[in-house]
């Protein structure tokens, strides 16, 4: 690929991120009463939904 060098930075933040289990787990073990992850545009983004 003619860009490869240009975003090879990107693979490993990419990995970095939580998981939606992840987040729905930290957000109950910070005092949330409910966290429900929803996944959008087929797991590329996502949005959490957490009440106290």
């Amino acid at each position: 690929m003619a860009l490869l060098n240009e975003y090879a930075y990107l693979k490993s933040p990419v990995q970095e991120f939580l998981t939606g289990k992840e987040l729905e787990k930290l957000a109950l073990e910070t005092g949330f009463s409910h966290a429900k992850h929803y996944e959008i545009g087929g797991g590329i983004m996502g949005n959490l939904v957490a009440t106290r």
